[in-house]
Parts: C-alpha cells; sequence; structure tokens
C-alpha cells in the first residue's frame, strides 16, 4: 500500500507503508518534480507560441481588410436578409432594419439589389429570387 506524503520541503512524494526506502522515494520525488517542471515549461512555450500565431494571423486578415468594402458587404447582407423575411417588402424591411423608406431604396438601387417573387397559381406556391449583382 502507498501513501502520499509531504516531504520537509512541502513538495508530495509516495512511500509504501511497510519498509520502503527512502532513497528510492527520493530519486522518485525528484523525478515526478522534474517531469512537472518540464511540462509547465512546454506549457509556457506552447501558450506563448499559439498567442504569436493568433497576432499574426490577426494582423495579416486586418491588413487585408477594406474598410469600406467590408462596410459594403455588411449592408447588403443586412438589406438582403430584411427583403427576404419581408417577402420584398420595402417598406417593412426599412422598419426592420431601423431606416428610412428612401434610405433602404437609394441602398437598394446603390448596390443593385433585386428582389423578384412568383407565385405558381396552380399550386399556391411562392418562390422569391434574391439577387446582387455587382458593378459601379
Amino acid at each position: 500500500m502507498r501513501v502520499l506524503e509531504t516531504s520537509k520541503t512541502g513538495s508530495p512524494h509516495l512511500s509504501s507503508i511497510a519498509g520502503a526506502r527512502p532513497d528510492e522515494n527520493l530519486r522518485q520525488s525528484v523525478r515526478l518534480n522534474h517531469a512537472s517542471e518540464l511540462l509547465s515549461e512546454l506549457l509556457q512555450a506552447l501558450t506563448a507560441a499559439a498567442e504569436a500565431l493568433e497576432t499574426e494571423t490577426q494582423s495579416q486578415s486586418f491588413q487585408d481588410t477594406d474598410f469600406y468594402e467590408a462596410v459594403r458587404s455588411y449592408e447588403i447582407s443586412l438589406i438582403q436578409r430584411a427583403l427576404r423575411s419581408t417577402a420584398g417588402n420595402q417598406a417593412k424591411a426599412a422598419r426592420l432594419l431601423h431606416l428610412k423608406q428612401t434610405t433602404l431604396h437609394g441602398k437598394i438601387k446603390q448596390y443593385k439589389i433585386h428582389y423578384r417573387v412568383t407565385v405558381d397559381h396552380e399550386s399556391d406556391q411562392t418562390e422569391s429570387d434574391l439577387s446582387y449583382w455587382s458593378g459601379s
């Protein structure tokens, strides 16, 4: 049977109740402490490497970001989602986006966003087609 004891230095080590050799326990304790120190150093090195990689990745992606293109892409996405959820009703989409109707209409024209609703009279199914044409 083994028992966890604390040495004079305060570090835990294993010993056997029945006739354990103290020098064997001391060697085992030293090996465990050394392994623990190595693992701690490895963890610190890996953490530092991960942080450096994350910082580098963020820096590269930030350098590739064009502010105006990102805003444009986000606005198009928001307008398309609003038009889909309102089945193309621009007045409702403007309210949903907290925009004036004229502002929304201007952005739809600016970004050339087209929304078309088609109704299949035989099955009463409504299909929508939302498209965006890039261009100046």
